[in-house]
């Protein structure tokens, strides 16, 4: 009877022992479930952050008259530029220098989108974008320099070096009561040109019709539709005219290096033009340059065809490579066969092997390497560096805001027949123009 008793005794101890056992890993288990759960959210809420990241280096890398795009839209850029971009499609109204803009997700359904900003603006969790300010002087914003890759503070009114500013990304990721903040430095990529004029050939050069050439240089804000010539006079200053837009970069002095009441018959370099980066307006080196009547070249000096003055140089020499092999690979290329393209819009780095015939209406910003001749009818609008290994002929309305290179035939034709030519020489539209095809690079990252 004791033994029984015992016996109870023992398998009511284990039992309870085996409740407290099972309770436990139940408990355990919920808690490991947990865990895990709660792992999950915070690895999805850093993805959804990244996924916000990707989405403001996107759109700041899109062309500035893309409806996506969210660059600072000042001539000079304000220290205070921001841009938040909510989870809504009535933002709130903007308040220079501060723009609100839709989250480009608001073209999915609600279930597919992810929680990386927010739908009304909220300072620590909507997504924002703005300039990196130097916090000893709110009036400068650093810039990247690639060459000693460090940052550079400066006041973005007076700067005109060839770097770009640094632009920070801050996205929140959230998902149920996870949240993840990611903070994204980028910039674009200054890449240095060596140009010899603004229309440099390396042949003799004819040009024939309504061409007007102008190698000063320009601002790369200098808008489409600006004009050159002894006629119009609307790319440099008006000096009896106080509101005249003014498109040529000032000298050091901040005057106006180049206005109506100079001379632009002339052949010699001019310092005050130098020290800026005027080139000549036309570059021929050992060659000769004939002007026909209704065209009118200007810049440091208007022309050249003397070796001592200047060279002419390649593709690969103008954008820094070793060689023809050096330069396929330094750039990301799209190719374009050769033929006919019926107009369109193009970003970026683009090379055809053979001729090129360009027809309609044509936007082009970047680099386009053609290994053959060029052909143009309709209109034609770029910025950047235009380079054919052979011949070229506009023989519609062109526009170009950068430089143009051309190896060119025993005699190379530059004849807009039908429309009239406009090159206006600028090293920061080709600059800006490359830097745009490269995108934006990440400098640096920070979680919390």
């Amino acid at each position: 009877m004791k033994r029984r008793g015992i016996t109870l005794v023992v398998s009511l101890i284990i039992l309870l022992l085996l409740t407290f056992l099972g309770a436990s890993i139940l408990i355990l288990s919920l808690n490991d479930e947990e865990i895990v759960s709660d792992k999950i959210r915070h690895i999805r809420s850093r993805a959804y952050a990244e996924a916000g990241v990707s989405e403001a280096i996107r759109r700041l890398s899109l062309d500035s008259s893309d409806s996506l795009y969210i660059g600072d839209p000042n001539y000079h850029y304000n220290p205070a530029w921001t841009i938040y971009i909510l989870l809504t499609i009535d933002p709130p109204v903007n308040n220079p220098p501060v723009y609100y803009v839709s989250s480009v997700q608001m073209s999915l359904p609600d279930s597919q989108r992810f929680d990386y900003t927010t739908e009304k603006l909220d300072l620590h969790s909507s997504l924002v974008v703005h300039h990196k300010i130097n916090l000893h002087d709110s009036s400068q914003i650093f810039y990247y320099n690639w060459e000693k890759m460090c940052e550079e503070s400066h006041d973005p009114s007076t700067y005109n070096g060839t770097f770009f500013p640094i632009q920070v990304i801050e996205a929140t990721g959230t998902v149920w009561n996870a949240q993840r903040k990611i903070r994204v430095e980028v910039a674009r990529k200054a890449t240095p040109v060596n140009i010899a004029a603004a229309l440099s050939c390396d042949s003799d050069i004819e040009i024939i019709g309504d061409f007007v050439c102008c190698g000063h240089e320009h601002l790369f804000t200098t808008p489409w539709g600006t004009d050159a010539g002894i006629n119009h006079y609307e790319c440099f200053d008006d000096p009896d005219d106080p509101n005249d837009p003014v498109w040529h970069v000032h000298r050091y002095d901040e005057q106006q290096h180049a206005n109506k009441q100079d001379n632009y018959e002339k052949n010699a370099v001019d310092m005050r033009c130098s020290q800026v980066g005027c080139k000549p307006g036309i570059s021929a080196p050992e060659h000769t340059i004939n002007l026909g009547g209704r065209s009118d070249v200007s810049g440091n000096p208007d022309w050249t065809n003397d070796p001592t003055v200047a060279n002419f140089y390649y593709l690969y020499q103008i954008l820094g490579a070793s060689s023809w092999e050096d330069l396929e690979v330094m750039f990301p290329w799209q190719n374009i066969g050769p033929g006919t393209i019926a107009g369109g819009n193009f970003t970026g780095f683009y090379k055809c092997e053979g001729d090129l015939y360009l027809s309609e209406v044509t936007n082009f910003t970047g680099v386009l390497w053609v290994t053959g001749k060029i052909k143009q009818t309709g209109h034609f609008f770029a910025r950047g560096l235009i380079y054919s290994q052979l011949d070229m002929q506009f023989n519609g309305n062109v526009w170009i805001l950068g430089a143009v290179a051309t190896e060119g035939d025993s005699h190379t034709t530059i004849r807009p027949f039908n429309g009239s030519g406009v090159l206006l020489y600028s090293s920061k539209a080709i600059q800006r123009a490359i830097a745009q095809g490269y995108g934006y690079s990440v400098i640096s990252r920070s979680e919390e």
